[in-house]
């Protein structure tokens, strides 16, 4: 369903499209369409509220008062000095909020006191719409609530902001879930979250919103979580446009600063000759006790230029690149004189460019590490840094240090195999700029054995041909082959082929750009692995500008997210027997023939032989006034892939389907169906009291599941309330449910290790017993991937009851340890690369809700019962079961909702807290290599964020880095 066509079942006003006139920072951002709607809804006679700060959400409330010209007296009550969440502040806050307030005094006040201290200024039963955002403690929002209860009307409506905060001693979402048993309410979980709460009786504007029912209430979530989104991305690029006008008026000052220094120069002219010759012999002087050149010619800079500017250049550490200068200007190369003493002599006066710098200090104030450690920021850099090099260095075309160049040219000498890489390019009406720059990315190439193989697919531009054959004349290793009639891109491609003779090919289109390093990295991940059939890299985007943006960080080969989206696409390589055998490119799937070539290339090969190199090796031009075919005809594209995926799946013999991922029309599902009869599942459930879980658990599996040959295997430990052991009586009863008694210390291992010793099915499913069953269609879907051969661990998609991610998959390492996948993201969000709607192999699942074989369950030995008794054994499971050649998968189609640890509790108390780091300390030691790597994230990702954030660092080390000279530890 689109956005549309929710907001037509949605009672919304044009009030909520409204863009707020107060633009100031806040939390509160994405809940102004909110704050307009309701306004115009319950049009209350009395607005309270409590923790204005800087004023943007009261405001909000006031806009729409005046816009509506509704009779509603507003008061905002604030000590505008801040406190332990807000952070303190001066009075400035005050003044500007003050300052804006004039706009609305005709309605509006401003009381500046405690929350209690006007109390008296309010008379009973007078509040229609409260807002409670001052200090977010739990008894401070009790507090708050309970003394302004009395005056608050029947039909009055209050608002707590920040309901889905759990971090800093938030207390309000405790006390919003407290309130929610003996009041309406409604939350919306975007924008920190914010709680809707009927004082007692629902207003009749509100109430198609209290009485939603669960996806009507997921319809108002989207409809204002888009709503909001919005309101920040407006907000952004306001901010976005002051920042340039910032700048702009910083570079005029610069200017002029400049300017003045011209002058100072200028002035300098009659003595240039005497301190050149002084400079020249303190040059030698220097040389001979001070072999770091970079240094030098700092020294000798810093004497030629006015005072300030040298105590800036002396302050930063800027660094003159004597090899940068030497490359540019061939004269000084071919005469051998040192270019620092050059520059000096003649550079400076002829107006040469002395050519890039690198800042010390700015990359070592950005590193602090760098700096305690008393490293080499230059060293840290080439051998640790991000790999996007503009955020370090103030000249964007630099590209690799001269030591770098180095470091690889001694790594490409000792390689073993330096095989014929032939890089294959179709090329039509490409504009000039985009092709020649193309093409100087391969020249540009570090590693210098391949082969450039170009097919004009005549191209009707008078350019192209002559252009074409220019680097043909400038450059042996490229050819070119000018076709007569128009094939578009796949028999073009096959025509570019026909001309190579390398053992690998690697597809480049003819306005993208390769990296400098490109080839390179191939060419060590072809000697790491030998017997390699396809490599594969990470890539970002290029705008018609050169500016780089956006980048997918891919995980290693992932069949099950390959059925869903091409995520192998650029920089693909292959071994030219293979591309042989399946016969090259295919016509009819123009827009997706990288992605039909990738699949028939995999059906002929093994994930062992595909290789990922995790680093942007490839820059995809989009956006720019050529699109490509798959900007263009996106719809003509994804048709061609589902047909791709269809015939892979046809081939391999899978009764399966393809269709559209619901939620990510562009992205695919594969549906796949359970063979009958259908194999016995035995279900089973740990528990200990908790009756009202289970008996919500064990309803769901027995009564809305459609899976119907199940058996259900509870195990019992030591429960003692009479509501549960009347419930397990009941339960007898059912021909499919058997109970097991498991006593003495809590091991969760040892309870599901016994069930399945007991288990008659031939798959295991581990199911919580705070786990609720909210579609039927749950245990087919992870029973058709746990019966394919390859399939180890499946996991299903678990939400939190309002609505959000509980788990999405398990990845090694997040969070220091191992955290879930988008956690708390919407229930709609599609994640990275949509990788939270489309089914994809992980490292790990939780057990929460896992299927599995139970011939790998049991060839694996189970749960670790000793080491590893009530946490971490679903992840040392999973991890287990990947050693032994199997792929774990998350579903995103089987939905459940998880009451996250409700039975067992938290790990609060200090007992917990040892367990807690002893396993953590136990996972880390046997699993070293896949917490170091999770084959399944990206390296370059950040490990503090579950939405798969660019890191700021890479942790990858690069392949040339032991190459790499070690100089002064330090600057």
């Amino acid at each position: 369903m689109t956005f549309q066509q929710i907001a037509e079942k949605i009672p919304l006003t044009r009030a909520a499209l409204w863009t707020p006139d107060y633009q100031v920072q806040s939390a509160w951002f994405e809940h102004a369409p909110f704050a307009f709607w309701l306004m115009d809804v319950l049009r209350p006679k009395t607005f309270v509220e409590l923790g204005t700060h800087s004023g943007f959400s009261y405001f909000c409330f006031c806009q729409a008062v005046e816009r509506l010209h509704i009779p509603t007296s507003c008061c905002a009550i604030d000590t505008w000095k801040g406190d332990e969440h807000s952070a303190l502040y001066g009075e400035e806050v005050f003044e500007a909020v003050k300052h804006h307030n004039m706009i609305f005094t005709n309605f509006s006040r401003l009381v500046r006191s405690k929350f209690s201290d006007a109390l008296s200024e309010f008379a009973d039963k007078s509040i229609d719409l409260l807002h409670i955002d001052g200090r977010h403690f739990y008894e401070d929002v009790r507090e708050d609530f309970e003394s302004w209860r009395a005056k608050l009307t029947d039909d009055a409506v209050v608002l707590f902001h920040d309901t889905n905060v759990r971090e800093r001693n938030f207390g309000v979402w405790k006390f919003f879930d407290d309130i929610k048993a003996n009041h309406a309410t409604f939350e919306f979980v975007h924008g920190y979250g914010l709680g809707i709460v009927a004082a007692k009786n629902p207003p009749v504007a509100l109430q198609s919103l209290f009485t939603s029912d669960a996806k009507t209430a997921e319809d108002w979530r989207l409809i204002f979580s888009t709503l909001g989104a919005q309101v920040t991305r407006e907000w952004q690029s306001q901010e976005y446009k002051s920042r340039l006008l910032l700048q702009d008026l910083e570079l005029a000052r610069t200017r002029e600063k400049l300017d003045r220094v011209l002058g100072q120069i200028d002035r300098m002219t009659e003595e240039k000759a005497k301190v050149t010759r002084a400079l020249s012999r303190r040059a030698f002087q220097l040389r001979k006790g001070a072999p770091n050149l970079k240094r030098l010619s700092l020294k000798i800079q810093s004497r030629l230029l006015p005072k300030q500017f040298k105590e800036n250049a002396i302050n930063s550490s800027i660094f003159f690149d004597p090899d940068w200068y030497r490359t540019t200007y061939p004269d000084v190369a071919a005469s051998r004189v040192d270019p620092a003493k050059h520059y000096i002599e003649y550079g400076a006066t002829e107006g040469r460019d002395p050519g890039p710098f690198f800042s010390t200090q700015g990359y070592m104030i950005n590193n602090p590490d760098v700096k305690r450690r008393n490293v080499n920021p230059l060293l840290h850099f080439e051998r640790r840094g991000w790999i996007d090099r503009r955020e370090v260095f103030t000249r964007l075309e630099i590209g690799l240090t001269a030591s770098a160049r180095h470091a690889i040219a001694n790594h490409l000498a000792d390689l073993d195999l330096k095989p014929l890489i032939s890089v294959v390019m179709p090329v039509y009406n490409t504009p000039e700029s985009f092709l020649r720059e193309a093409i100087d990315s391969v020249i540009r190439q570090c590693y210098p054995n391949w082969e450039l193989c170009i097919a004009n697919d005549a191209s009707p531009s008078p350019l192209i041909a002559p252009l074409l054959n220019e680097f043909v004349k400038a450059d042996s290793r490229i050819k070119v082959v000018h076709r007569e009639k128009n094939g578009h891109i796949s028999e073009a491609t096959n025509s570019a082929l026909k001309l190579a003779s390398g053992e690998f090919i690697a597809l480049m289109d003819h306005d993208d750009v390769l990296n400098e390093t490109a080839l390179y990295e191939v060419a060590v991940a072809i000697n790491a692995s030998p017997s390699v059939d396809i490599i594969y890299s990470d890539e970002d985007s290029i705008d018609e500008n050169g500016r780089i943006h956006g980048g997918y960080c891919k995980t290693d080969f992932n069949p099950e997210l390959l059925l869903g989206q091409n995520m192998v696409s650029h920089l693909g390589v292959y071994r030219r027997s293979l591309m042989d055998k399946i016969g090259g490119f295919r016509k009819g799937f123009e827009g997706s023939q990288d992605y039909d070539l990738i699949l028939r290339a995999w059906a002929q090969t093994t994930a062992r032989k595909i290789c990922h190199i995790p680093s942007f090796l490839y820059h995809w031009r989009r956006g720019s006034i050529a699109p490509s075919f798959s900007e263009a005809q996106l719809e003509k594209c994804t048709t061609a892939a589902r047909k791709a995926i269809q015939e892979y799946l046809d081939i391999e013999g899978e009764d399966a389907r393809v269709t559209a991922a619901p939620g990510a029309e562009n992205f695919s599902r594969v549906i796949r169906r359970v063979p009958s009869p259908k194999p016995l599942v035995s279900i089973i459930i740990p528990t200990k009291d908790c009756h009202h879980l289970l008996s919500t658990a064990v309803d769901g599996v027995l009564n809305g599941t459609n899976y119907p040959n199940i058996e259900v295997i509870i195990v019992d430990h030591d429960s003692e309330e009479k509501k549960t052991i009347s419930l397990f009586e009941k339960l007898k009863r059912d021909s499919r449910v058997r109970i097991i008694r498991h006593s003495g210390l809590f091991n969760y291992s040892a309870m599901n290790n016994a069930a399945v010793r007991e288990a008659k099915g031939s798959i295991i499913a581990l199911l919580n017993n705070d786990i609720e069953i909210i579609g039927a269609d749950w245990l087919n879907e992870m029973v058709s991937h746990a019966i394919r051969r390859e399939i180890g661990a499946v996991g299903a998609k678990l939400l939190y009851p309002d609505g959000r991610i509980q788990h999405a998959g398990v990845v090694i390492g997040l969070g220091d340890f191992a955290g879930h996948a988008f956690h708390f993201a919407p229930k709609r969000e599609l994640g990275y690369m949509g990788q939270a709607v489309l089914t994809r192999a992980v490292s790990a699942v939780t057990g929460a809700c896992l299927v599995v074989r139970k011939s790998i369950y049991e060839e694996v030995g189970g749960l670790d019962e000793q080491e590893l008794p009530v946490a971490f054994n679903d992840v040392d499971f999973c991890l287990k079961v990947q050693e032994r050649g199997y792929r774990n998968v998350w579903t995103p189609f089987a939905e459940l909702i998880h009451h996250e640890s409700v039975t067992r509790g938290a790990e609060s108390t200090p007992e917990k807290r040892e367990r807690f780091r002893r396993d953590c300390e136990f996972m880390r030691k046997k699993w070293p290599d896949v917490f170091a790597n999770d084959p399944f994230y990206n390296l370059n990702l950040a490990l503090n964020s579950s939405n798969y954030e660019k890191a700021r660092y890479s942790r990858r080390l690069k392949p040339w880095s032991r190459y790499l000279k070690e100089d002064e530890s330090t600057s």
